[in-house]
This record gives C-alpha cells, sequence and structure tokens, in this order.
C-alpha cells in the first residue's frame, strides 16, 4: 500500500533536480548543510558540527563546496560565505549568499501548491 502521491514524488524529485543542476554528483550531507545554514540564516561552525552530526574536517569540505572556492582551489557554488565571528575572530559564522538565498527561494517554490 502506498501511502505517498505521485505528485509529492514530483515535488521532491524536482527539488532534487535542481540540486543536481548545482552540482550532479553533490552528497547528500552537503544539500543538509546547504539547508540548515538557510535554516539558521547564520550558524557557527561548530553548531553545524553538532547538527550534522560530521567532524569539523567534513563540515569544512561542505562549507568549501558550497563556498566560492574549494579546497583545492576550483571554483566553488557560491552558495554560502563563511566568516569571522565578530564576537570571537577564531570562530567562523555561515551564511547564505545573495545566490544562496535565490537559490533556497527556488527550492521552496517546488514546495508550495
Amino acid at each position: 500500500m502506498k501511502n505517498f502521491s505521485e505528485a509529492q514524488l514530483e515535488i521532491l524529485l524536482s527539488v532534487i533536480e535542481k540540486l543536481r543542476l548545482v552540482d550532479p554528483t553533490m552528497p547528500i550531507q552537503t544539500a543538509y548543510t546547504l539547508l540548515l545554514v538557510a535554516k539558521e540564516d547564520e550558524v557557527q561552525m561548530g553548531s553545524l558540527q553538532d547538527k550534522l552530526g560530521l567532524s569539523p574536517a567534513a563540515v569544512s569540505r561542505n562549507i568549501l563546496s558550497l563556498s566560492h572556492y574549494r579546497q583545492d582551489y576550483r571554483a566553488g557554488h557560491g552558495l554560502v560565505k563563511s566568516e569571522p565571528d565578530p564576537n570571537e575572530r577564531r570562530r567562523k559564522v555561515v551564511s547564505l549568499t545573495k545566490e544562496g538565498k535565490r537559490f533556497v527561494n527556488s527550492l521552496l517554490e517546488d514546495l508550495s501548491p
């Protein structure tokens, strides 16, 4: 017995397809990182580590992939930015870029009836 509709699946598939347009091989943890940053507006890296349950290195890789430049200096996706926390310069605060906000809004449009 199926508990979901074809329309619900189409919505989910359209969201995944938009994520694939950004990066056809984007890991789910990278997509999850993007959505957590969008939900929080501004989030400290340490808080992201706790919420994602990932190591600091894994969170950094995901943020770099979503940022303007990846770890290997290739172009990133430009959806998030990481800046020093003004209250504690040793910490980083992550937020969406303007392009990131537009992209997340486009994902949310797919969820609207």
